[in-house]
């Protein structure tokens, strides 16, 4: 056992006693900078090798354990009939190994569950949707909205996936699944939209995903070309097959719709691409509108600009004469301006056009 910040024996101390190979397990549930940059520099030199951390797979079930006494105690039910699972939903986009790590333990609960529940499984379109998530602003894999669920079938997947319609035509029903158990096992964003308007966005847009899955100008440019080669009968994972059919291309013996790669060209030129990660801002209660006007009174600026047009008065239309006292209401942290003075804050001369201070 060795240890990295402040109790002993340091793991470098530990590390360079050995004298045979030895592999360190880091006791952790993430690789955050302890297993990104502490341990391989206290490993430097030394016959060990870094384990990966305990991570999402042997951490979630110790978690779980301690944050659940149902599981600790064997039992299997919560307030919906299953464990609550705790498990990390948020990935930074440099951290793909500890994302795909928690993917992969994702989809296979998921599967198993839907299995049991006699649901639609698709691995393929559950990799997909978290694909989906982890790329977007904020990165939360369980935070789903109605606007989310339509963008995935009719904007993202049309875009992105390349599968032929029919071999997609399960995915609304496979996001539902996804959708279910995430609500089941309480992985759901706190702030996602509730389960049954997340399932009602399903049912609106499962009509109009055969046709965006169909529709040429919904593809990306990788997919327009990969789509015309399976069509022509090609293995896109075939390297020189690919080539030969890119030779013909530029040679004008494939066929294709212009107009409709035009679309997807200018679609491209003009995609500002993955969005860069943003946190999350958390809820605000502004103050009430009485509350922001009392503030503003007490605020020292609003008080000496009232100050200086409670001086400067209020004209009346068509006079030159003000309404109003000049000085009255004065603030003393201000020194009146005339054409012969200057101001007390800037050191310029004040506008000819001023009013007078009254001897």
């Amino acid at each position: 056992m060795a240890y990295l910040d402040i109790e002993r024996p340091h793991l470098s101390t530990v590390a360079a006693r050995l004298d045979r190979p030895a592999v360190a397990v880091p006791l952790l549930f993430a690789a955050g900078h302890h297993v990104r940059t502490d341990i391989p520099a206290a490993l430097a030199g030394a016959p060990v090798t870094a384990a990966p951390p305990l991570g999402p797979v042997c951490g979630d079930e110790m978690r779980a354990s301690v944050c659940c006494p149902a599981r600790r105690r064997g039992q299997t039910t919560n307030r919906r009939g299953g464990v609550p699972v705790r498990m990390r939903m948020c990935f930074p986009p440099e951290d793909g190994e500890s994302y795909e790590t928690t993917k992969d333990l994702l989809i296979r609960r998921c599967q198993d569950w839907a299995n049991a529940h006699g649901s639609t499984v698709d691995p393929f379109i559950f990799s997909a949707a978290l694909d989906f998530r982890h790329q977007s602003v904020d990165g939360r894999l369980g935070f789903w909205t109605a606007a989310s669920v339509r963008e995935f079938l009719l904007d993202w997947m049309p875009r992105t996936i390349t599968m032929m319609p029919e071999d997609a035509a399960s995915a609304p029903e496979a996001v539902r699944t996804l959708l279910r158990y995430l609500r089941h096992t309480e992985l759901d964003d706190p702030t996602a939209d509730r389960l049954p308007d997340l399932e009602a966005a399903i049912t609106d847009a499962a009509p109009d995903f055969g046709r965006a899955m169909s529709d040429e100008r919904n593809f990306g440019l990788a997919k327009f070309w990969v789509m015309k080669a399976l069509g022509a009968g090609i293995d896109p994972a075939n390297g020189e097959a690919m080539e030969r059919f890119i030779r013909r291309v530029h040679t004008g013996q494939v066929a294709y719709d212009t107009a409709a790669l035009s679309h997807i060209a200018e679609r491209h030129f003009h995609d500002p691409g993955t969005p860069e990660r943003a946190l999350p801002q958390p809820p605000v209660t502004l103050p009430s509108e009485a509350e922001l006007a009392d503030s503003a009174e007490k605020n020292r600026i609003v008080q000496q600009l009232r100050a200086l047009t409670d001086w400067v008065g209020v004209r009346s239309p068509g006079r030159g004469s003000s309404s109003s006292p000049t000085l009255g209401s004065w603030s003393p942290d201000w020194t009146p301006v005339t054409s012969s003075t200057r101001s007390s804050t800037t050191g310029r001369s004040a506008p000819q056009a001023a009013p007078s201070c009254p001897s």
